[in-house]
């Protein structure tokens, strides 16, 4: 990777084929130099027999294998069953057009733009296959060194390796499988303490008085008092820690098998907002033994951190008995770093059901900048990081202010999603 300023945008093969002068502006009017390309091709069948689904779609019993599981050994959800079988195994279409894809790759790169290209990983949303298991380490890594070495592509830059999203408060509870259980102790785990410690810290949820939790919350609350009111046992830390170590290791290794396979090619993945990263499994301080660039993933304000906001309130409210709206809101702001900028005080005011106004309805660059300068502490000082931002739907002022912060910070670029802020095109023609 180079120290010059990234400007990237994520692209369909469609967009790019039906489309090819609405690239070639963007290049010339705003400077783009990289394209993020979803991949569209199709495994081969060497690769495709590695995959946890055998070849075939696989039932639900079969899934419930796969995915993580929660303390009480049940998959943690399976809404999203319907979405895993139409896959070809974790993270991977299961149709796609090679040629399509291919003269696409070729037709950003007569453009002179660089390639990269992104698919899958372990989770969707809330369904996580289980990261611990051999068979979804040993597909998940034969994916990435196909891509690699078949396309004429820049890098990778692979979405989803992470926890399930933040705005699925269960999903802090998994997975506690036998293969995770085989993992901690590898790492230097103790499943069984992490779990009793767990089960102890919701127990003193339910035991609060939430009126008075309240009153607390609006004088002020802190770490320790947290720690104190829950009676938090290490294991707890440990959980959180064991999470981001079997990350890590996994990572590290689908990096190492793809500078092996092609040492010229970057590996990376798109990294969770930093306020939150670590309920999602993501270090950034670890981000150097695992990729060779950060993608800060800050324009999902609504499904990754207003919705967390909004579930983890209600969440509280079900735990913690008499506790109001309004104060479970203000302590998930207070514990999650996002106090202080004005944020709505009540679920009605996020408007969940209209998220595409959402930008106009919080203080958007104050929410984003928030976890860009936190991104910039964490962070290696020497790693490149692209921070991925919505060209649409956001007021046209926060997102002028989000891009003069982010050079100032000393990120390397930015990678859009969307571009009707930025320049007029007519996708209908």
């Amino acid at each position: 990777m180079t120290n010059n300023w990234l400007t990237g945008i994520y692209l369909t093969t469609g967009e790019v084929l039906n489309y090819p002068d609405y690239v070639e502006r963007l290049r010339d009017e705003i400077g783009l130099n990289t394209v993020v390309l979803s991949f569209t091709g199709q495994l081969s069948e060497k690769v495709l027999a590695l995959s946890p689904y055998r070849g075939r779609t696989p039932t639900e019993e079969e899934l419930g294998k796969l995915v993580i599981r929660h303390f009480d050994g049940q998959p943690i959800d399976p809404r999203e069953y319907p979405q895993a079988q139409a896959l070809c195994g974790p993270g991977v279409a299961a149709q796609g057009d090679d040629e399509a894809f291919r003269r696409a790759v070729g037709q950003l790169k007569e453009a002179g733009l660089n390639v990269w290209t992104y698919g899958g990983a372990w989770t969707i949303r809330r369904l996580m296959f289980c990261p611990s298991r051999q068979d979804v380490q040993d597909w998940i890594e034969a994916v990435c060194v196909y891509w690699v070495t078949q396309y004429d592509l820049d890098a990778l830059d692979i979405t989803h390796f992470r926890y399930p999203m933040g705005s699925f408060p269960l999903g802090l509870f998994g997975c506690t499988c036998s293969s995770c259980t085989a993992a901690a102790q590898e790492l230097g785990y103790d499943m069984g303490a992490m779990v009793e410690d767990l089960q102890r810290a919701r127990e003193g949820l339910r035991q609060l008085d939430g009126a008075r939790l309240g009153e607390v919350v609006r004088l002020g609350i802190g770490f320790f008092d947290v720690v104190h009111a829950l009676g938090l046992g290490s294991g707890v830390l440990d959980w959180v820690r064991f999470r981001c170590d079997l990350i890590v290791r996994n990572l590290a290794r689908f990096r190492a098998a793809v500078h092996a396979a092609a040492p010229n090619k970057a590996f990376g993945t798109d990294t969770y907002p930093a306020s939150m990263a670590l309920t999602a499994g993501h270090d950034y301080r670890r981000w150097g033994e695992m990729a060779d660039f950060a993608s800060p993933l800050v324009s999902h304000i609504s499904a990754f951190v207003c919705n967390t906001f909004i579930e983890w309130a209600r969440f509280l409210q079900e735990e913690i008995p008499n506790l109001q709206e309004e104060d479970a809101l203000q302590l998930v702001y207070r514990f999650t770093g996002y106090d202080g900028m004005g944020l709505p005080e009540t679920i009605a005011a996020y408007g969940a059901d209209e998220p595409a106004t959402l930008a106009y309805r919080i203080p958007t660059a104050d929410l984003v900048l928030r976890d860009l300068v936190k991104a910039k502490l964490y962070l290696p000082a020497d790693m490149p990081s692209y921070p991925i931002i919505h060209g649409e739907g956001w007021p046209p002022e926060a997102i002028d202010r989000i891009v003069s912060e982010a050079r100032r910070l000393g990120h390397n670029g930015i990678v859009w999603q969307g571009t009707a802020e930025l320049m007029e095109y007519d996708f209908k023609r």
